[in-house]
C-alpha cells in the first residue's frame, strides 16, 4: 500500500492530543463548508431578488426542499460508507480492504441515480403538489425540482470520490473540491437567473453545472493518482463484500437524512397550513441554521475519520477521548455562533424578505429555538461515531428518536390540542433537541465502556 498520509498526520492520529487533530482534519473542512454555506445564503438572497413581495418563490424552494434532503441524504450516506469502510481499512493496515472500493462504491451511485432521477422526472408534478405546494408556491418549487434533477447522479458520483479522501485524512483536497464548486456557483447564480432571464430555474442549472466543475476536478485526483487508493476503472474490481460493507453504513445515514427529510416535510404541511408567512420563515431559518451547524458538521466529519481509524487499531481509550473532546468543542462553537445570530436576527432576515410578517416570524424562531441546538450537538457527534466504528443502527435510533419519536409527536401536540399555533412547532423542535441529545450522549459513554471491557478481556486472552 501507498504512502496513505502524511507521516505527522499518521502519527497523531493514534497518540498525543486529540484537539490539535481534530481541528487539523476538521479546519479544511470548516472552509469548504462554509464555503457552501454563504453560496447557499446568498443564492437564498439572489432567488428572493427575483420578486422580494413572492413569498412563493423562496417558499417554494423551501417546501421541496425535504425531496432533495433525502437525496443529500443518500449521497452521504455513500460518502460516509465509504469513508468508515477506508478508514477502518487503514487503522488495520490492511492493503487488500482498499481495492476495489471505489469501483464498488460507483456501482452504487449508478444504481442510486437510476433510481431517483427517472421517477423524478415522471412525478414531478404530482410530487409538488403531495408537498402541500399551490400558486406561487408549486409553480416555483415545480420548475426549481425538474431543473435541479441533474445533479443527482453527479453528486452520488462526487461522494464516492469524496469519501475515499476523508477515509485517508486528505482534507485539503475536500476543501478544494467544495470551494471550486462553490465559487462557480456563486459566479454562475446571477449568471444565470438574471443575465440568461432563466429565473428559479436558473439557479438549478447553475448548481448543475458548478457540481459538474466539482465531479472533474475530483476525478482529476485520482487520475493523478494523488490518494493512495489507486481506481482500477474496471468492473471485475467490485467487490460484493466492500457493497455490503458500505451499505451498511450508508444506508443507515440515507435513511437517517430520509426521516429527517420526511420530519421537515411534515412541518412543513402543518406550518404552511398555519400561515405560509411562517413556511418562507422557516426557510429563511434553515439557511442560517446551516451556517451555524458548520463547525459542528466539519468535527463530525473528523471525527469519523479520526474514530475509524482508531477503531480499526482497537484504541478504544482514544476514541473515548476523541468523543468528549469533540462535544466540547462543538457545544462552545455553536454557543458563540448561536449568540452572535439571535443578536443579529433583527438585522438578518430583512436582507432576504421585504415581508414585515415573515421577518416577525424568522426572528421569533431564532430566539426560541437555536439555543436547545447546543444540546442536539451531542447526537449529531454520536452519530459520527456509531458510522465511524460501523454501527449503522444506533445511528439510525437516534435521528428516530430526536424527530419522529419526540419532536412530531410534540409538535402535534402542541399545535393541534394546546392550540399554540406556529410557536408550537417550534416548542416540537425544542423537545426533540434536548432529550436526544442527553441520550445520545448516555448512549456513547455506555458503548464505548462495552469495547473497553471487551478490548481488555481480549488483551488478557492473548
Amino acid at each position: 500500500m501507498n504512502k496513505t498520509v502524511t507521516t505527522s498526520l499518521s502519527e497523531s492520529m493514534f497518540s498525543g492530543p486529540v484537539v490539535p487533530l481534530l481541528v487539523r482534519l476538521s479546519l479544511p473542512m470548516l472552509a469548504g463548508m462554509l464555503v457552501q454555506i454563504i453560496y447557499s445564503i446568498t443564492d437564498t438572497w439572489w432567488v428572493s431578488r427575483i420578486d422580494p413581495l413572492d413569498p412563493g418563490i423562496v417558499g417554494g424552494v423551501g417546501l421541496i426542499f425535504p425531496v432533495f434532503m433525502v437525496t443529500m441524504g443518500i449521497g452521504s450516506g455513500i460518502s460516509v460508507g465509504v469513508n468508515s469502510l477506508v478508514a477502518r481499512s487503514i487503522g488495520k493496515n490492511d492493503s487488500a480492504a482498499l481495492k476495489g472500493i471505489a469501483e464498488s462504491g460507483l456501482l452504487i451511485a449508478t444504481i442510486v441515480s437510476l433510481a431517483t432521477v427517472i421517477p423524478g422526472y415522471l412525478f414531478a408534478d404530482r410530487l409538488v403538489t403531495v408537498l402541500g405546494a399551490t400558486g406561487s408556491f408549486h409553480a416555483n418549487g415545480l420548475a426549481y425540482f425538474v431543473a435541479i434533477l441533474p445533479v443527482l447522479p453527479l453528486s452520488f458520483a462526487s461522494a464516492v470520490f469524496t469519501g475515499i479522501l476523508q477515509g485517508e485524512g486528505r482534507m485539503k483536497q475536500v476543501m478544494t473540491a467544495m470551494i471550486l464548486g462553490t465559487v462557480a456557483n456563486l459566479i454562475l447564480d446571477p449568471l444565470f437567473i438574471f443575465g440568461l432571464n432563466r429565473g428559479i430555474g436558473g439557479a438549478a442549472e447553475a448548481t448543475v453545472l458548478a457540481q459538474v466543475i466539482t465531479l472533474i476536478y475530483t476525478v482529476s485526483l485520482f487520475v493523478r493518482k494523488i490518494p493512495s487508493l489507486e481506481i482500477a476503472w474496471n468492473f471485475a474490481a467490485i467487490s460484493p463484500r466492500q457493497i455490503g460493507d458500505i451499505l451498511s453504513v450508508g444506508t443507515s445515514q440515507a435513511l437517517s437524512m430520509l426521516i429527517m427529510g420526511a420530519a421537515i416535510l411534515v412541518m412543513n404541511i402543518v406550518v404552511v397550513k398555519l400561515d405560509s408567512n411562517a413556511m418562507t420563515a422557516l426557510t429563511l431559518g434553515q439557511r442560517v441554521d446551516q451556517l451555524i451547524f458548520t463547525p459542528i458538521m466539519a468535527i463530525s466529519g473528523a471525527l469519523v475519520t479520526a474514530v475509524g481509524q482508531n477503531f480499526g487499531r482497537g484504541n478504544i481509550v482514544r476514541i473515548r477521548e476523541l468523543w468528549r473532546k469533540g462535544v466540547i468543542m462543538a457545544a462552545s462553537l455553536f454557543l458563540v455562533l448561536a449568540s452572535v445570530v439571535v443578536f443579529a436576527a433583527p438585522w438578518i432576515f430583512p436582507l432576504f424578505s421585504d415581508v414585515p410578517e415573515v421577518i416577525r416570524y424568522a426572528v421569533l424562531q431564532t430566539r426560541v429555538v437555536e439555543f436547545t441546538f447546543i444540546v442536539a450537538c451531542s447526537g449529531i457527534l454520536a452519530r459520527a461515531v456509531f458510522q465511524a466504528m460501523g454501527y449503522s443502527i444506533p445511528s439510525l435510533i437516534l435521528t428516530a428518536l430526536r424527530l419522529f419519536i419526540l419532536a412530531i409527536p410534540a409538535m402535534m401536540i402542541y399545535v393541534y390540542v394546546f392550540d399554540l399555533g406556529v410557536p408550537g412547532v417550534w416548542y416540537g423542535l425544542i423537545t426533540g433537541n434536548i432529550v436526544s441529545g442527553v441520550v445520545s450522549f448516555i448512549w456513547v459513554e455506555r458503548m464505548l465502556t462495552v469495547q473497553e471491557k471487551k478490548a481488555g478481556l481480549k488483551i488478557a486472552r492473548e
